[in-house]
């Protein structure tokens, strides 16, 4: 899987909504889907997942959508490519009440990813308001990770479960975190 990461702080999350609508109706064969959403402070964050870096070449559609993105941001809008994915209990999910898509930088990748595939069982039979998730990595230490729940209150409700296993080691492995809290995601995929 490949992936990219748009982001910027918009005006409009509306106007946001149905250009993406309109773009995701353009994207071909290798598209997988989008995960999108704009925060209660303007931020605008979308998730466009391929199955390669092939499938996912620029079109004049994508060209397009991406000079409207660019008119409706505050701010510049910026383009991550993440060459490497890992999925989390299966990936995304459609049908997320609730999305929080985490940016920050990785110290450990190796020891981070040993740290994850310890909680993913407990995860898997404890935190059932955990849905999916998966984390694009930049390739420059960087990385993009997105927790689909079925809601918010069930996320914050199932927050306050303490893990059977040593999860300290991400506050030592992970660091300059941004937190998007999507209370209302917005999900495409091909029909």
């Amino acid at each position: 899987m490949f992936l990219q990461v748009y982001r910027g702080r918009v005006t409009d999350p509306e106007e946001v909504h149905a250009a993406l609508h309109r773009w995701s109706d353009t994207l071909g064969p290798g598209w997988v889907g989008t995960t999108a959403g704009v925060t209660s402070d303007g931020r605008s964050i979308t998730l466009v997942r391929f199955e390669s870096a092939d499938t996912a070449t620029p079109t004049d559609a994508g060209d397009a959508w991406w000079a409207q993105m660019c008119g409706l941001s505050a701010e510049p809008m910026t383009r991550q490519d993440c060459p490497r994915v890992m999925t989390q209990l299966g990936g995304d999910s459609a049908d997320a009440g609730y999305v929080q898509v985490l940016q920050g930088r990785i110290s450990d990748l190796e020891r981070l990813q040993q740290v994850l595939a310890d909680a993913s069982g407990w995860q898997a039979e404890t935190r059932t308001d955990i849905m999916g998730g998966l984390m694009g990595l930049h390739g420059d230490g960087g990385f993009t990770q997105a927790v689909y729940f079925s809601s918010e209150d069930a996320a914050w409700e199932g927050a306050r479960t303490q893990p059977p296993v040593d999860t300290t080691a991400l506050d030592e492995l992970v660091g300059d975190l941004t937190f998007f809290d999507l209370r209302r995601p917005w999900a495409y995929s091909p029909r």
